[in-house]
């Protein structure tokens, strides 16, 4: 890389990092190109220089998201001892991760995809993460089942993973954060364990 190309890219990274905190300290309704220019320490219009709008710095920040979700659910199942113990690490990691950062949530799953300029690509990584991070163990698991079978069980498990952070995260839950993983635990024990 040349020293004006390592510049740039050093320009670009400062207001990358700046959305994400901005994300994901205080949610996306916080986003714009006067704060993240702010945050970043350089005026609004030198943002324009790096990124088209708000939402191709948006979508660069979902996609940054997607991954370092991928890599904190991962790291915490890697000494499970069964398929059905890495899931069920993996989707508590995937509830704390997300109620730790609600705005990245909100971003991710609930925010209309075109108000924000999703990128086909990033829509459907995002529409698939659950599922990705689980598939090999969930494969494993129902190796007795047919293909459309293990699918169909894949679905209903995220379908439960996002209800109760949906629900938890709106207070329509009103329990404190271990009678929440107790509940959770609960279910997706119950789940695993269902004869299907």
């Amino acid at each position: 890389m040349e020293k004006k190309e390592i510049q740039e890219e050093r320009m670009r990274r400062y207001f990358i990092e700046s959305g994400k905190k901005i994300i994901k300290g205080e949610g996306i309704s916080a986003l714009s190109v006067r704060n993240v220019a702010d945050d970043a320490g350089y005026s609004y219009a030198t943002m324009y220089n790096y990124f088209k709008d708000i939402y191709s710095l948006m979508n660069v920040c979902i996609d940054e998201f997607l991954d370092e979700v991928g890599e904190f659910v991962g790291q915490d199942s890697a000494a499970a001892a069964s398929p059905s113990d890495v899931i069920a690490n993996r989707a508590f990691s995937f509830v704390k991760y997300f109620v730790q950062y609600p705005g990245i949530y909100e971003l991710l799953f609930l925010e209309r995809l075109s108000s924000i300029g999703y990128k086909p690509e990033i829509s459907t990584k995002t529409e698939n993460l659950m599922l990705s991070l689980i598939a090999r163990e969930f494969d494993l698991l129902y190796s007795s089942k047919t293909a459309e079978q293990v699918q169909l069980l894949k679905n209903m498990f995220s379908a439960m993973i996002h209800g109760y952070l949906i629900l938890y995260m709106n207070k329509r839950i009103p329990i404190d954060f271990i009678e929440f993983k107790k509940r959770f635990t609960e279910s997706v024990n119950n789940f695993l364990n269902a004869s299907w």
